[in-house]
């Protein structure tokens, strides 16, 4: 990128109204030159970026327009009466690209006509296109358009400056310009210039004549002065939060997220000046979801919370909440944790992370897709810096809803950056962040504390929910030493033996709890203590298979640990080892709920607790007495006095 200098044009502004009339000397101090050096030294470079100042003379409008241009790229933003906000972004070879129209965008193709023309205008150029289109020639055709041999070139001497003056007169048209020098180059910048000429001449839809005054307020060769660190990315890309469709097929997509991950959630919400924190655990290999989060800020009133379609329905009050999406058995749980109060039912299908299916079914849906929340896809938008970190951008489009349009966002970290998760743990194109956008409301959310992995069963914990309806307190032994178990990751193994527990009994794991581990009578064997739960009461989920109840899933275990089968579990010791344990049969057994209670809730009596109380102070009186001992030892001279 070529590097230039920022220069801000004032007094041409302010002392000039038209550009003939920016004399200061008469007409026999006006030196003449001739069109072939002018020819070399008026042109506007590779790369430039303008901010222009528009009047329309005829419709008593005015308007800010900024052009950026590098190499065959162009861009133009209109701002101001009477048509909304308009940015123009194509390719000046292909004459193709976009047309954005206030928070809406459209392709723009070589048949589709003359882009700049369409650029201008609010809709296509018809019987009244005139009154829908903003009369404007682009500061690049204007130039050219004074290359023409029958421009008079004049240098005027202003105010101890020599400036540049060009004018074309003919019967359909007058175009005048000022120029000013840059620096010792002997180049000439633009700083005003006015049209008045019919439409056609510059193929403008907007109307039989224009008349327009430009008044330059600044330039420079650096796109990057204008637009800040992300450069081209940002000059030459939609507006933030809006939607192009792609121009053709595109083979870069957004990076895959893991099946297993959480992060923590920051959200701020622009609109009532409030940021909050939620939690997402998302496991595509186990179907389960875990979302905890605050009820009364995903208020319809308030919207544009950007996980809002999770919810069938709203909560009131401020207690933090917890839902819980078990696709397997296609219940939704949905938990107050504060009081521990629950409410079972399906999962709906309009919610953000199901796949409505046949038959009423749903399934989980990709990582990707949730993120996306229901924008079917994504358009890389470019680079922007988002708290320092440099992300990739992809926006999606998510239409419109209860009379607003909106769109998303996803940032990815760049690909040169590097993100630390966990300990020593490094990962790239890390998902930062998400921001839905309804252009009167935008909730922008930042992801913290990303973790690759399954989470713990308790962030998916429905005990609450379930064991009020019906339990069974059951035990099995396994034929493994109870030290080649816990000397690993002792949670990695509990959780090992609830999946494998669930899978032998046909449920889902969120319906084993309380798995706990016992040395048995035998140093080779240990027992496994666990509590199956009844199945909700709920009227047809949307599951494939639908669970069967517990009665059921006993007899299956039961059926399957018999006295001749032994049955193999696979328990995971480390992330990425996993050991072949045998089952020991017929050793599945009901067992009495105090002594699962025991080991659940295992404490000390107010026995023990003076028993152990008096051994302390005990043990106390002979430290002091053997310190006292030792210390009298120390003292010089004869302890003892021997006598006959």
């Amino acid at each position: 990128m070529a590097s230039g200098t920022l220069w801000i044009f004032v007094f041409v502004v302010v002392s000039c109204s038209h550009v003939v009339r920016c004399t200061s000397k008469p007409e026999s101090q006006i030196t003449r030159i001739q069109l072939d050096s002018i020819s070399e030294n008026v042109f506007l470079p590779a790369e430039y970026a303008f901010d222009v100042y528009v009047q329309d003379l005829h419709g008593m409008n005015e308007w800010r327009v900024k052009e950026y241009r590098v190499g065959e790229m162009k861009a133009l933003e209109l701002t101001g009466n009477p048509l909304p906000y308009t940015k123009c972004i194509f390719n000046q070879t292909s004459a193709s690209g976009h047309i954005v129209h206030g928070v809406k965008c459209k392709n723009q193709t070589p048949a589709g006509g003359n882009f700049q023309a369409r650029c201008h205008c609010w809709m296509p150029p018809g019987k009244d296109a005139h009154s829908a289109c903003r009369p404007y020639v682009d500061l690049e055709s204007i130039v050219k358009f004074l290359a023409s041999p029958n421009t008079t070139w004049e240098t005027i001497a202003f105010r101890s400056h020599q400036v540049l003056s060009g004018r074309y007169e003919s019967r359909d048209a007058t175009v005048e310009a000022l120029f000013l020098p840059k620096g010792a180059s002997h180049r000439w910048v633009l700083a005003e210039a006015s049209i008045k000429t019919a439409s056609r001449v510059f193929d403008v839809p907007a109307g039989d004549s224009m008349k327009l005054q430009y008044s330059v307020l600044s330039y420079s060769e650096n796109v990057s002065d204008f637009v800040g660190p992300d450069g081209d990315s940002a000059a030459f890309s939609p507006p933030a939060g809006v939607f192009c469709p792609p121009l053709g097929h595109s083979t870069y997509r957004p990076p895959p997220l893991a099946e297993q991950f959480s992060f923590d959630i920051e959200t701020v919400l622009e609109d009532i000046q409030t940021v909050s924190y939620e939690t997402l655990h998302f496991d595509s290999v186990e179907k389960l979801l875990s979302y905890r989060y605050r009820p009364h800020l995903h208020s319809s009133t308030r919207g544009g919370f950007l996980f809002s379609n999770l919810f069938g329905g709203f909560h009131k009050g401020s207690d933090p909440y917890r839902l819980v999406h078990d696709f397997q058995s296609g219940i939704q749980y949905t938990i107050n944790e504060e009081s521990q109060n629950c409410s079972v039912e399906t999962i709906p299908s309009v919610a953000v992370d199901a796949v409505p299916l046949s038959n009423h079914h749903v399934q989980i849906k990709h990582a990707n897709e949730l993120l996306t929340l229901g924008s079917r896809y994504l358009a890389f938008w470019g680079l922007r810096t988002v708290r320092g970190v440099v992300c990739e951008v992809w926006v999606g489009e998510r239409g419109e809803s209860d009379g607003y349009y909106s769109t998303v966002e996803v940032l990815f970290a760049h690909p040169k950056w590097t993100i630390e998760v966990e300990v020593l743990n490094l990962e790239k194109r890390v998902p930062l962040g998400t921001s839905e956008g309804k252009f009167e409301k935008v909730a922008k959310s930042f992801f913290f504390d990303y973790s690759v992995g399954h989470s713990q069963w308790t962030y998916f914990d429905v005990t609450s929910c379930l064991s009020r309806i019906s339990r069974l307190f059951l035990a099995l032994t396994l034929k493994v030493s109870y030290t080649d178990l816990i000397s690993f990751n002792l949670d990695m193994v509990l959780d090992s033996i609830r999946r494998e527990i669930a899978r032998i009994a046909s449920v889902s794991p969120l319906r084993i709890s309380d798995v706990f581990l016992s040395s048995g009578g035998d140093r080779r064997e240990v027992e496994a203590y666990f509590v199956l739960l009844e199945r909700p009461n709920v009227v047809n989920p949307p599951a494939e298979k639908p669970e069967g109840t517990m009665n059921k899933a006993f007899n299956d275990l039961s059926e399957l640990l018999s006295s001749t089968r032994e049955v193999i579990v696979y328990i995971s010791v480390l992330p990425d080892e996993r050991r072949e344990v045998l089952v020991k049969s017929g050793s599945l057994r009901v067992v009495p709920d105090f002594v699962h209670s025991k080991f659940v809730h295992a404490g000390y009596t107010a026995g023990s607790m003076a028993g152990l109380g008096f051994s302390m102070a005990l043990l106390g009186v002979c430290l002091g007495i053997l310190a006292g001992f030792l210390t009298w030892k120390r003292q010089p001279g004869i302890p003892y006095l021997i006598s006959d």
